[in-house]
């Protein structure tokens, strides 16, 4: 019967990993693919072709040397500067409204950009002793290495009773009986629908990049909802075993240069890691039981954003006012000590 019970719990794994490889015949099938000779213009498609003809003008009068041409020239250059300046206060306006919305995700998309650079293309990489790794093999054998040793397991200290129970709880649960974890699950609620997965699809942000499954989260919010109740279904096996595929926990590391040195060092780097699309699914599903979870046993208060997700103006909040307090203890710490009352000793002549 446990035998039964694993191979099932295995072959829902498997069905994702065949659906994985599906998705990306299907993007390959239907994609066409081509290379961009420059970079995607910031203009209208309006001003371009104001532009271009205002280039023909310049063309035609330079050779003909007619008055009708100059004139023509000139009054389509003052059209031309009219719609720049009217297309310049445009943004600045709509930039405003965002700036001025009371979504915070609108206000922070906004001001971020105003402090966004491009991340300088690096080369090499510069280790501690000023060595500089130029080679391919060289460079991903060292960040391996260095990420590795970052990310690694977390060490467990004996003599720490958390760190001694902890353990002690994680042994227990690994040796645990499958039957045993079919039968808390039954009397658990880690169980979700089709609802609870589009919800979770939707909560994610539309991108292209992809990890080691080369499945996008735009390729898994254009789904069909049929998909959606037998994804649920394949969720709900690989949670009654409590099953995570090893394919799941690897991922994809895109390092961005954050100096503007082609050479920098390991630290200077800031690595993002892309996980399978269904992996971070599969985590999202028991986040949102688990908050919820947290939420009715008032573990964690309110007050205490944290990591947790749309509290992050909460966070900057609280951030600012503990730097305004600790500047304003400073201040009058230091008021204190200068024009605060003294006391001296006098000390007589013997």
């Amino acid at each position: 019967m446990e035998n039964k019970s694993n191979e099932s719990t295995t072959d829902s794994f498997r069905w994702f990993e065949m659906f994985q490889k599906l998705l990306n015949a299907l993007k390959h099938r239907v994609t066409i693919w081509h290379k961009n000779s420059r970079q995607r213009p910031t203009l209208s498609p309006s001003l371009r072709i104001l532009i271009k003809h205002k280039h023909y003008l310049q063309n035609r009068y330079r050779h003909s040397r007619l008055e009708a041409d100059r004139l023509r020239l000139r009054s389509w250059e003052k059209l031309l500067h009219r719609e720049f300046q009217q297309f310049k206060a445009d943004n600045w306006r709509k930039f405003m409204s965002n700036v001025a919305s009371p979504n915070p995700m609108t206000f922070w998309k906004s001001i971020k950009v105003l402090n966004k650079k491009k991340s300088t293309q690096f080369s090499a990489i510069t280790k501690d002793n000023n060595t500089t790794l130029k080679s391919t093999k060289e460079t991903t054998d060292y960040l391996f290495e260095h990420f590795s040793g970052r990310f690694g397991p977390p060490t467990t200290d004996v003599n720490n009773t958390t760190d001694r129970e902890a353990q002690e709880v994680w042994d227990r649960l690994s040796q645990a009986d499958p039957d045993c974890i079919y039968r808390a699950w039954c009397r658990s609620d880690l169980k979700f629908d089709a609802a609870d997965l589009k919800k979770v699809i939707a909560a994610m942000k539309t991108k292209n990049s992809t990890g080691f499954d080369l499945v996008s989260n735009r390729m898994v919010k254009v789904l069909s909802q049929n998909y959606m109740k037998l994804l649920a279904d394949s969720y709900n096996k690989l949670f009654e075993k409590a099953y995570w595929g090893d394919s799941w926990k690897q991922a994809r590391t895109v390092c961005f240069n954050k100096s503007n040195s082609p050479a920098p060092t390991s630290n200077q780097l800031r690595s993002i890691s892309l996980l399978p699309i269904f992996g971070k699914i599969y985590e999202r599903l028991f986040l949102l039981k688990f908050n919820l979870w947290i939420k009715k046993m008032n573990i964690l208060p309110w007050q205490q954003s944290g990591a947790r997700p749309h509290l992050s103006t909460m966070t900057r909040d609280y951030g600012f006012i503990n730097i305004k307090v600790k500047t304003g203890r400073d201040t009058l710490n230091t008021i204190e000590d200068n024009f605060g009352p003294k006391e001296y000793e006098l000390q007589g002549k013997q």
